[in-house]
């Protein structure tokens, strides 16, 4: 994982992201644990389906145990990472 001290994301103004975007779909992850972030790509396939998440070379990531909230900002989005 890389450092991280403070991490921003801004998107258009009003913009909302439906469910049905998400399904069947593909996208870049930033996962943010104790001042580090590590980047890679997530997948969702039916509604039933769980979502994957890969780093680089198609590695499974798992995630920090505990309670984890997910964001999917919109595709448009400015991310900048700070270390």
């Amino acid at each position: 994982m890389s450092p991280c001290s403070s991490w921003t994301r801004t998107g258009p103004a009003g913009t909302t992201s439906a469910a049905r975007h998400i399904i069947n779909a593909k996208g870049k992850f930033y996962y943010f644990n104790r001042g580090r972030y590590v980047s890679g790509t997530w997948r969702k396939g039916k509604v039933a389906e769980p979502f994957e998440f890969t780093v680089a070379g198609g590695s499974p990531f798992k995630m920090a145990p505990g309670q984890t909230f997910v964001e999917l900002p919109d595709t448009h989005a400015k991310i900048r990472i700070e270390a």
